[in-house]
């Protein structure tokens, strides 16, 4: 029967660069929030439109 030690490597040699990790998300963090204003504000500005040409 395997134990724990040889079913799961020791994993204690990983090195993370959280740098690059913390730009990643606040780059992706700015551009959803951007998309989401232009998402709330194109639809609010087609109401407005229509509402107006009739």
């Amino acid at each position: 029967m395997a134990t724990a030690e040889t079913t799961f490597p020791d994993q204690s040699d990983l090195d993370y660069d959280y740098d690059t990790l913390r730009t990643t998300g606040v780059v992706l963090a700015a551009i959803m929030f951007v998309s989401g204003i232009v998402i709330a504000l194109s639809k609010k500005c087609t109401k407005c439109v229509k509402s107006s040409s009739k």
